[in-house]
């Protein structure tokens, strides 16, 4: 079970068809061979022995005919009417040699052999007696040659008419032998055929059972993990361990959400450090908007107060590097963001087309299935061909029975001597009617074996609807993974929203820097210049404002994307 498990899923319908063809071609081979079997003794029965039994009765006929213009010979003394009756009985003994010769060359067993060397030895005494009571006739001793024909003709004509039953015996004999064998065949092959068709029904029908939950069963439950993860969840975990295109699947989307899952920690992590940044950010603008506030004020009083604005302004100055300093670690932080989310929508792009490829080969699980629809119609038309042959069988009892009433009426037509041909007659009609009632019973077995073949084509459908949901799951996860890539998108582009606040807050930094550097060397070098150093420290309180506003929208934008990051779970 294991290696079938590991194998994939062309080669599990592959399997299947196999088996269902193994099995086909099982069961034709059985009944074409038993019915071929029946049909060559059915041959043999009707080309030896009732051909034999027929010729027996022809044998028989023309017998008597020659007996009776042998009796006519000696009742009438016409010359004439002596002369044509002879030329007559000599042209039926030329037919029942002939008839002689063409039985001879019929198979004959051992003892019908030594039965026609009986029958020649009588017919050369017939012959001969014959022979003297044509003379005793043309001599116009009838009465004398009617003794003859009394005391030595007769006890001849007995035992010829003896050896023919004999004959006659034997070759029923044979006849109920070939239909024994017949009703073997039939019985052999109507228990075959039954026991192969119920063993095949119900090995396919559990192979195609244990194949179709070994493709969708994994497939579901697929499914239900990455709808799990569409929810946030990547802590979800596949659990299929085999080698086939459904564990590729699996072990690609463990890879997939393992990489989520340590992105999002990743994320996160960032995510409060962004957020620290910017709250240190936020103060640090503030501080520095009150000490441009307190150089505002002091700038009216400069001639008294130039050393404390200088101390003022080298106190903002330090303020603003250490407020640059953390920009620059924000901006550092939102790229490496932004590079490692282009690497998750990468990999997710990757578990997307592996979907595509298993609804590809799902697509080729379909096509397959209706192979094997093709191959059980395929069984269903060779059902029909083996019950015209069947048919066929039938044909040849019906003109059997009606040889055997032919032979019944030649017999009839022979008196008491066509007695032992009239039963055999009869006995030739019931192995006809024997045969007949096996043709029905094979045709009805070919109907059992049609209804189970109708059985495995539904079942086949079944899988073929079954292999359609498969397609549809696939579907669905597909949906899964599109929503899974656009949040994922969605996060890049707030990434490098934050990416280009912190750059712009980083150059309005700088101009801060080189503003309160300004008005340090104004502060230091002379009070003189304190019209300038009040432009200056309004200009820097305008950017300090401006820092102050940029460094609330990065706050508020690290907010979100914590909120955003809530609600994976990892």
């Amino acid at each position: 079970m294991s290696i079938l498990r590991n194998l994939k899923f062309r080669s599990k319908l592959l399997v299947l068809n196999i088996a269902a063809l193994a099995f086909i071609v099982v069961i034709g081979s059985v009944g074409y061979v038993q019915v071929q079997n029946m049909a060559a003794n059915s041959a043999t029965m009707y080309s030896n022995s009732l051909h034999k039994v027929s010729s027996i009765n022809q044998i028989l006929t023309n017998f008597n005919r020659y007996m009776g213009d042998v009796l006519q010979l000696m009742l009438n003394e016409d010359p004439a009417r002596n002369n044509s009756l002879k030329q007559h009985y000599e042209e039926t003994f030329a037919t029942i040699s002939a008839s002689l010769t063409r039985y001879t060359q019929l198979p004959l067993s051992a003892e019908e052999k030594q039965i026609f060397v009986g029958i020649t030895e009588t017919r050369k005494q017939i012959r001969s007696t014959l022979g003297e009571i044509t003379t005793l006739t043309t001599q116009n001793k009838n009465a004398e040659a009617y003794n003859m024909y009394v005391t030595r003709i007769e006890p001849l004509k007995k035992t010829l008419e003896g050896y023919y039953t004999q004959l006659a015996d034997i070759a029923t004999a044979e006849a109920k032998v070939k239909n024994d064998e017949n009703e073997q065949a039939r019985q052999l092959a109507q228990t075959v055929t039954i026991v192969c068709a119920v063993v095949a029904a119900i090995i396919l029908l559990l192979l195609s059972y244990i194949i179709t939950r070994m493709i969708t069963v994994p497939i579901r439950s697929l499914q239900q993990m990455m709808e799990k993860a569409a929810d946030g969840d990547f802590t979800v975990k596949g659990n299929y361990p085999y080698r086939d295109e459904t564990g590729q699947l699996t072990h690609s989307f463990d890879s997939m959400v393992g990489s989520l899952n340590e992105l999002v920690k990743q994320i996160s992590g960032n995510a409060v450090t962004l957020a620290a940044s910017s709250e240190q950010l936020l103060a640090s603008s503030e501080q520095s908007a009150t000490a441009t506030e307190h150089i505002s004020n002091q700038v009216q009083d400069i001639n008294d107060g130039t050393e404390k604005q200088a101390q003022g302004a080298v106190e903002m100055n330090r303020t603003m590097e250490e407020m640059n300093t953390g920009i620059q670690r924000i901006a550092e932080s939102a790229t490496e963001l932004a590079a490692e989310s282009q690497d998750s929508e990468e990999k997710v792009t990757r578990g997307y087309k592996q979907l595509e490829k298993s609804n590809q080969q799902m697509e080729q699980i379909y096509q397959s299935i209706g192979a094997l629809a093709v191959v059980v119609q395929s069984l269903n038309k060779k059902s029909v061909s083996i019950g015209e042959i069947t048919n066929t069988i039938k044909n040849i009892a019906d003109q059997t029975s009606l040889l055997s009433l032919n032979a019944a009426i030649e017999a009839a037509r022979a008196g008491e001597e066509g007695k032992g041909f009239a039963v055999v007659a009869a006995e030739v009609k019931k192995l006809a009617v024997q045969t007949q009632v096996s043709s029905q019973n094979v045709s009805s077995l070919i109907s059992e074996i049609q209804t189970e073949t109708q059985n495995v084509l539904q079942n086949v459908e079944v899988s073929q609807s079954q292999a359609q949901e498969g397609k549809e799951a696939i579907a669905e996860v597909s949906s899964v993974f599109d929503s899974v890539m656009q949040s994922i998108r969605n996060l890049s582009v707030q990434l490098h929203e934050v990416s280009a606040v912190t750059e712009e807050m980083s150059a309005s930094s700088e101009e801060v820097l080189a503003s309160v550097g300004a008005s340090a060397e104004i502060a230091v070098h002379s009070k003189d210049m304190s019209q300038s150093v009040a432009a200056a420290t309004e200009e820097q309180l305008a950017s300090v404002q401006e820092v102050t506003s940029s460094a609330a929208y990065l706050s508020n934008l690290a907010v979100e994307l914590q909120s955003s990051i809530e609600r994976f779970k990892v």
